[in-house]
C-alpha cells in the first residue's frame, strides 16, 4: 500500500516538473493571471526571437553591439543598470533612437530578490 503511495506521488510530482520544465509558457500564464499589472508575454502569430542585452551600457561593448544590430536590422532590450547610465547618455540616446527597447535593472546590480520592498520599491522608482 505504501510504496504504491509513493510510486503515484512521484508520478505526480514528475508530472508537475515536467509541465513546469517542458511548458515554461503553463507557468508564464499562471504568473500573468497572478499580476495582471506586469506584462509577461504577447500573443503573436508566427515565431520571434527576443534579444535581451543585461547590465549595460558599457562605453565600449555597448556600441559594438547596437553596431551588430543595425548591419542586422535587429531590435533588441536593453536592460540598463541606472549607476552605469551616468557617464553614458551618449550611448542611451543612441539606443533609444535606433528603435530599441529599455529595461530597468535597478539604480545597482544588486540581487533584487534579496532587498525588502520598500528598499526595492525605492530602488525602482529612482
Amino acid at each position: 500500500m505504501l510504496a504504491a503511495f509513493v510510486t503515484i506521488l512521484l508520478l505526480t510530482v514528475a508530472a508537475v516538473l515536467s509541465v513546469l520544465i517542458l511548458q515554461p509558457t503553463f507557468v508564464v500564464r499562471v504568473l500573468a493571471k497572478r499580476d495582471p499589472s506586469v506584462l509577461f508575454f504577447v500573443e503573436v502569430d508566427q515565431r520571434n526571437i527576443a534579444l535581451t542585452i543585461d547590465d549595460g551600457p558599457h562605453p565600449e561593448v555597448t556600441p559594438r553591439i547596437l553596431d551588430v544590430l543595425a548591419r542586422f536590422d535587429a531590435r533588441a532590450t536593453f536592460f540598463l543598470i541606472g549607476e552605469r547610465v551616468l557617464g553614458n547618455e551618449e550611448i542611451v540616446r543612441r539606443i533609444v533612437e535606433e528603435g530599441h527597447e529599455i529595461g530597468n535593472r535597478m539604480m545597482s546590480d544588486f540581487p533584487s530578490v534579496l532587498l525588502r520592498r520598500e528598499t526595492f520599491l525605492a530602488e525602482l522608482a529612482k
